[in-house]
Protein backbone atom coordinates (compact mmCIF):
# COMPACT_ATOMS: atom_id res chain seq x y z
CA UNK A 1 0.00 0.00 0.00
CA UNK A 2 1.28 3.45 -0.87
CA UNK A 3 2.82 5.27 2.12
CA UNK A 4 0.89 8.44 1.32
CA UNK A 5 -2.36 6.50 1.37
CA UNK A 6 -1.41 4.87 4.66
CA UNK A 7 -0.74 8.29 6.15
CA UNK A 8 -4.09 9.56 4.96
CA UNK A 9 -5.91 6.55 6.39
CA UNK A 10 -4.03 6.91 9.69
CA UNK A 11 -4.87 10.61 9.80
CA UNK A 12 -8.54 9.91 9.15
CA UNK A 13 -8.59 7.25 11.86
CA UNK A 14 -6.94 9.67 14.29
CA UNK A 15 -9.48 12.31 13.35
CA UNK A 16 -12.31 9.86 13.94
CA UNK A 17 -10.94 8.92 17.36
CA UNK A 18 -10.41 12.62 18.09
CA UNK A 19 -14.06 13.32 17.38
CA UNK A 20 -15.06 10.34 19.48
CA UNK A 21 -12.79 11.57 22.31
CA UNK A 22 -14.31 15.05 22.08
CA UNK A 23 -17.77 13.59 22.41
CA UNK A 24 -16.66 11.57 25.46
CA UNK A 25 -15.19 14.75 26.96
CA UNK A 26 -18.46 16.63 26.38
CA UNK A 27 -20.43 13.73 27.89
CA UNK A 28 -18.11 13.70 30.90
CA UNK A 29 -18.62 17.45 31.35
CA UNK A 30 -22.39 17.01 31.23
CA UNK A 31 -22.14 14.14 33.73
CA UNK A 32 -20.12 16.33 36.12
CA UNK A 33 -22.73 19.06 35.68
CA UNK A 34 -25.46 16.58 36.57
CA UNK A 35 -23.55 15.49 39.67
CA UNK A 36 -23.40 19.10 40.86
CA UNK A 37 -27.10 19.71 40.15
CA UNK A 38 -28.16 16.47 41.87
CA UNK A 39 -25.98 17.27 44.88
CA UNK A 40 -27.64 20.68 45.15
CA UNK A 41 -31.09 19.06 44.92
CA UNK A 42 -30.18 16.50 47.61
CA UNK A 43 -28.81 19.27 49.85
CA UNK A 44 -31.96 21.38 49.49
CA UNK A 45 -34.22 18.36 49.99
CA UNK A 46 -32.34 17.51 53.18
CA UNK A 47 -32.65 21.11 54.42
CA UNK A 48 -36.36 21.17 53.58
CA UNK A 49 -37.02 17.91 55.44
CA UNK A 50 -35.05 19.10 58.49
CA UNK A 51 -36.77 22.50 58.57
CA UNK A 52 -40.17 20.85 58.16
CA UNK A 53 -39.41 18.64 61.17
CA UNK A 54 -38.49 21.68 63.27
CA UNK A 55 -41.54 23.53 61.95
CA UNK A 56 -43.81 20.64 62.92
CA UNK A 57 -42.49 20.66 66.49
CA UNK A 58 -42.91 24.43 66.79
CA UNK A 59 -46.35 24.36 65.16
CA UNK A 60 -47.59 21.53 67.40
CA UNK A 61 -46.52 23.38 70.55
CA UNK A 62 -47.98 26.68 69.34
CA UNK A 63 -51.21 25.20 67.97
CA UNK A 64 -51.79 23.18 71.14
CA UNK A 65 -51.81 26.30 73.29
CA UNK A 66 -53.58 28.46 70.73
CA UNK A 67 -56.40 25.91 70.42
CA UNK A 68 -57.04 26.30 74.17
CA UNK A 69 -57.17 30.08 73.84
CA UNK A 70 -59.49 29.84 70.84
CA UNK A 71 -61.76 27.42 72.69
CA UNK A 72 -61.97 29.80 75.65
CA UNK A 73 -62.76 32.84 73.48
CA UNK A 74 -65.29 30.92 71.38
CA UNK A 75 -67.18 29.67 74.44
CA UNK A 76 -67.03 33.15 75.98
CA UNK A 77 -68.46 34.66 72.80
CA UNK A 78 -71.25 32.07 72.71
CA UNK A 79 -72.27 32.65 76.33
CA UNK A 80 -72.14 36.42 75.86
CA UNK A 81 -74.44 36.12 72.84
CA UNK A 82 -76.80 33.97 74.89
CA UNK A 83 -76.80 36.65 77.61
CA UNK A 84 -75.64 34.37 80.40
CA UNK A 85 -75.28 36.24 83.67
CA UNK A 86 -72.03 36.87 85.52
CA UNK A 87 -71.31 36.97 89.24
CA UNK A 88 -71.30 40.76 89.03
CA UNK A 89 -74.67 40.92 87.23
CA UNK A 90 -76.15 38.60 89.85
CA UNK A 91 -74.71 40.80 92.60
CA UNK A 92 -76.31 43.89 91.04
CA UNK A 93 -79.60 42.02 90.67
CA UNK A 94 -79.43 40.96 94.34
CA UNK A 95 -78.89 44.58 95.37
CA UNK A 96 -81.77 45.72 93.23
CA UNK A 97 -84.05 43.05 94.68
CA UNK A 98 -82.56 43.63 98.16
CA UNK A 99 -81.64 39.98 98.67
CA UNK A 100 -79.40 40.48 101.70
CA UNK A 101 -78.15 36.90 101.88
CA UNK A 102 -76.89 36.95 98.28
CA UNK A 103 -75.40 40.42 98.71
CA UNK A 104 -73.50 39.33 101.83
CA UNK A 105 -72.26 36.18 100.05
CA UNK A 106 -70.70 38.18 97.20
CA UNK A 107 -69.29 40.86 99.50
CA UNK A 108 -67.73 38.23 101.78
CA UNK A 109 -66.03 36.58 98.78
CA UNK A 110 -64.06 39.79 98.19
CA UNK A 111 -61.53 38.57 100.73
CA UNK A 112 -60.20 35.97 98.29
CA UNK A 113 -61.73 36.97 94.94
CA UNK A 114 -60.79 40.63 95.10
CA UNK A 115 -62.94 43.71 95.23
CA UNK A 116 -66.17 43.74 93.31
CA UNK A 117 -65.88 45.67 90.05
CA UNK A 118 -67.75 48.81 89.07
CA UNK A 119 -69.69 49.81 85.94
CA UNK A 120 -66.49 51.20 84.39
CA UNK A 121 -64.84 47.77 84.68
CA UNK A 122 -67.84 46.18 82.98
CA UNK A 123 -67.56 48.57 80.05
CA UNK A 124 -63.84 47.84 79.81
CA UNK A 125 -64.51 44.09 79.75
CA UNK A 126 -67.12 44.40 76.98
CA UNK A 127 -64.71 46.61 75.03
CA UNK A 128 -62.21 43.75 75.07
CA UNK A 129 -64.70 41.38 73.52
CA UNK A 130 -65.91 43.86 70.92
CA UNK A 131 -62.61 45.59 70.21
CA UNK A 132 -61.62 43.70 67.07
CA UNK A 133 -64.50 45.17 65.09
CA UNK A 134 -67.81 46.93 65.22
CA UNK A 135 -71.29 45.85 64.21
CA UNK A 136 -71.54 42.12 63.47
CA UNK A 137 -67.89 41.05 63.78
CA UNK A 138 -69.06 38.28 66.08
CA UNK A 139 -71.50 36.99 63.50
CA UNK A 140 -71.34 33.22 63.03
CA UNK A 141 -70.63 33.84 59.36
CA UNK A 142 -67.36 35.62 60.13
CA UNK A 143 -64.14 33.58 60.13
CA UNK A 144 -61.87 34.91 62.87
CA UNK A 145 -58.15 35.10 62.28
CA UNK A 146 -55.53 34.07 64.83
CA UNK A 147 -54.84 37.75 65.45
CA UNK A 148 -58.54 38.38 66.18
CA UNK A 149 -58.56 35.68 68.84
CA UNK A 150 -55.23 36.72 70.37
CA UNK A 151 -56.28 40.35 70.39
CA UNK A 152 -59.30 39.56 72.58
CA UNK A 153 -57.26 37.21 74.78
CA UNK A 154 -54.50 39.76 75.37
CA UNK A 155 -57.03 42.43 76.22
CA UNK A 156 -58.81 40.14 78.70
CA UNK A 157 -55.43 39.28 80.25
CA UNK A 158 -55.13 42.88 81.43
CA UNK A 159 -58.50 42.62 83.23
CA UNK A 160 -57.76 39.61 85.39
CA UNK A 161 -58.34 41.52 88.62
CA UNK A 162 -62.07 41.81 87.85
CA UNK A 163 -62.52 39.07 85.27
CA UNK A 164 -63.77 36.42 87.71
CA UNK A 165 -66.80 38.61 88.44
CA UNK A 166 -67.40 39.66 84.80
CA UNK A 167 -67.20 36.37 82.90
CA UNK A 168 -70.48 34.53 82.22
CA UNK A 169 -70.97 31.93 84.94
CA UNK A 170 -71.34 29.19 82.32
CA UNK A 171 -67.78 29.94 81.19
CA UNK A 172 -66.52 29.59 84.75
CA UNK A 173 -68.30 26.25 85.05
CA UNK A 174 -67.05 25.06 81.66
CA UNK A 175 -63.41 25.63 82.66
CA UNK A 176 -63.91 24.59 86.31
CA UNK A 177 -63.01 28.04 87.67
CA UNK A 178 -64.12 28.27 91.29
CA UNK A 179 -62.35 31.46 92.30
CA UNK A 180 -60.11 34.30 91.14
CA UNK A 181 -56.95 32.25 91.74
CA UNK A 182 -58.18 29.50 89.40
CA UNK A 183 -58.88 32.12 86.75
CA UNK A 184 -55.43 33.73 87.02
CA UNK A 185 -53.78 30.30 86.89
CA UNK A 186 -55.74 29.47 83.74
CA UNK A 187 -54.60 32.67 82.05
CA UNK A 188 -50.99 32.05 83.04
CA UNK A 189 -51.23 28.48 81.78
CA UNK A 190 -52.80 29.43 78.43
CA UNK A 191 -50.87 32.63 77.69
CA UNK A 192 -47.78 32.47 75.49
CA UNK A 193 -44.39 32.94 77.11
CA UNK A 194 -41.70 35.14 75.53
CA UNK A 195 -39.93 32.05 74.19
CA UNK A 196 -43.18 30.78 72.67
CA UNK A 197 -43.79 34.14 71.00
CA UNK A 198 -40.24 33.95 69.63
CA UNK A 199 -41.02 30.48 68.31
CA UNK A 200 -43.99 31.98 66.46
CA UNK A 201 -41.59 34.37 64.71
CA UNK A 202 -39.26 31.43 64.04
CA UNK A 203 -42.24 29.53 62.62
CA UNK A 204 -42.90 32.32 60.12
CA UNK A 205 -39.21 32.50 59.19
CA UNK A 206 -39.03 28.73 58.67
CA UNK A 207 -42.14 28.75 56.47
CA UNK A 208 -40.54 31.46 54.32
CA UNK A 209 -37.23 29.58 54.19
CA UNK A 210 -38.91 26.29 53.21
CA UNK A 211 -40.89 28.01 50.47
CA UNK A 212 -37.71 29.57 49.09
CA UNK A 213 -35.84 26.24 49.19
CA UNK A 214 -38.70 24.49 47.41
CA UNK A 215 -38.65 27.15 44.68
CA UNK A 216 -34.89 26.74 44.27
CA UNK A 217 -35.28 22.97 44.09
CA UNK A 218 -37.98 23.31 41.43
CA UNK A 219 -35.61 25.42 39.32
CA UNK A 220 -32.88 22.81 39.75
CA UNK A 221 -35.25 20.02 38.65
CA UNK A 222 -35.70 21.84 35.36
CA UNK A 223 -31.92 21.79 34.88
CA UNK A 224 -31.63 18.05 35.40
CA UNK A 225 -30.75 15.90 32.38
CA UNK A 226 -31.69 12.24 32.69
CA UNK A 227 -29.37 9.41 31.68
CA UNK A 228 -31.48 8.71 28.61
CA UNK A 229 -31.30 12.38 27.65
CA UNK A 230 -27.52 12.29 28.05
CA UNK A 231 -27.13 9.21 25.83
CA UNK A 232 -29.45 10.73 23.25
CA UNK A 233 -27.40 13.95 23.22
CA UNK A 234 -24.13 12.02 22.78
CA UNK A 235 -25.54 10.01 19.87
CA UNK A 236 -26.99 13.06 18.16
CA UNK A 237 -23.75 15.02 18.62
CA UNK A 238 -21.69 12.16 17.22
CA UNK A 239 -23.95 11.80 14.18
CA UNK A 240 -24.02 15.55 13.55
CA UNK A 241 -20.24 15.77 13.69
CA UNK A 242 -19.87 12.83 11.34
CA UNK A 243 -22.43 14.21 8.91
CA UNK A 244 -20.97 17.71 8.92
CA UNK A 245 -17.27 16.96 9.26
CA UNK A 246 -16.68 14.05 6.87
CA UNK A 247 -18.58 15.27 3.81
CA UNK A 248 -16.83 18.62 4.22
CA UNK A 249 -13.47 16.91 4.50
CA UNK A 250 -14.28 14.68 1.53
CA UNK A 251 -15.10 17.73 -0.60
CA UNK A 252 -11.95 19.49 0.57
CA UNK A 253 -9.69 16.50 -0.14
CA UNK A 254 -11.35 15.89 -3.50
CA UNK A 255 -10.88 19.51 -4.47
CA UNK A 256 -7.27 19.40 -3.28
CA UNK A 257 -6.61 16.20 -5.25
CA UNK A 258 -8.22 17.70 -8.36
CA UNK A 259 -6.00 20.77 -8.20
CA UNK A 260 -2.93 18.64 -7.64
CA UNK A 261 -3.83 16.41 -10.60
CA UNK A 262 -4.50 19.44 -12.78
CA UNK A 263 -1.10 20.94 -11.99
CA UNK A 264 0.63 17.72 -12.81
Amino acid sequence: MDKTLKKKIAREILLLFGIFGLIILIAFGIWCYLLVINKQIIHRTSSINYDKGVLTEISNAYNSKFSKIKSFITILKTKEDEKWGSNYSLYLASKELKIDKAIKKYEDEQSFNGKLPNPKDTVSYIACIRQISTADKWSKYIVYTDDDILSVWNCLSTKMENLYYLLPMQVLEEFKIDNKTDLINLFHQYSFTKDELKSKTQKTELETKIKQLEQERSVLYYKVITRDDLLRMVKITFIIILIIAYPARLLFLTFKWAIKTYRQ
